[in-house]
């Protein structure tokens, strides 16, 4: 099945596990409503057992604390969004914060500061409880990149710490399955390289997902596949180019985790 019309981000998946199943993350965006004729989508098109994991994109921060952005999120969205889990049981829901429009600067504000790091953490607890989501997924483009200091690199692992210590007191708390943390990051060395530490953040996420939709793009005079076989440059390609494939992607982050416990 084909999710173009719903932008499903069928990622090139690098999965941190508690357990042995293999994740299918797959993407819902809010603003699929938008599309007129065949192309609209929403929550009630998609097929609960196609993925493991279902994420919804996006929510929005406001003050440093998670905020929904379209005018039916909370009022009808986000209900059946989440009421794919009646069909399956198994599926797992998350809430996606960030995006590519959303930009840098309240992440930057936000980690910056261990207190208000907490009010966004503490927020993002309501917010999840409150509409049955069963995680959080952050895709902050792109930590310690361009308008990103070095020093979020590190911001960004307390992020991740106080989240997943938070998730874990809450489920203590409250007697429940505790909160997915996850995070989507760029597939390019430059941008892992620059903004990640894979060995610091994995024991701390859930799940991580790798952009391999941005190994090629537009901004190409060719084509190119986003999981080009056999995984490794084509014929002329070098220098970064040449990197940005299943094999030359196996960036520091990448080589990080591969000698993980997981």
């Amino acid at each position: 099945m084909v999710w173009s019309v719903a932008w499903a981000r069928l990622m090139v998946l690098l999965t941190i596990q508690w357990g042995s199943e293999a994740k299918l993350v797959c993407y819902f965006t809010n603003w699929a409503q938008y599309r007129q004729g065949a192309a609209r989508f929403l929550p009630k098109d998609v097929d609960p057992k196609l993925c493991t994991h279902l994420i919804y994109a996006f929510a929005g921060m406001t003050n440093h604390q998670l905020s929904s952005i379209a005018w039916n999120d909370e009022t009808s969205l986000y209900k059946e969004f989440n009421s794919s889990k009646k069909m399956n049981p198994k599926l797992k829901t998350l809430l996606a914060t960030g995006g590519w429009n959303f930009g840098t600067q309240k992440f930057m504000d936000m980690v910056a500061i261990a207190n208000n790091r907490q009010t966004f953490v503490n927020s993002a607890i309501r917010f999840l409880c409150k509409y049955g989501v069963d995680g959080l997924d952050l895709d902050w483009e792109y930590t310690g990149s361009p308008g990103s200091p070095p020093s979020d690199k590190q911001c960004f692992i307390a992020l991740v710490q106080d989240l997943a210590n938070a998730f874990q007191q809450e489920a203590q708390a409250s007697g429940k399955a505790h909160l997915l943390p996850s995070t989507a990051v760029p597939a390019g060395p430059h941008c892992t390289k620059a903004g990640y530490e894979g060995d610091k953040i994995a024991l701390n996420l859930e799940f991580l997902s790798f952009m391999a939709y941005d190994f090629h793009g537009s901004w190409e005079k060719n084509t190119g596949h986003n999981h080009p076989p056999p995984h490794h440059e084509r014929q002329g390609e070098s220098g970064a180019v040449a990197e940005f494939n299943v094999v030359g992607g196996r960036t520091p982050l990448a080589q990080a985790l591969s000698g993980s416990p997981f």
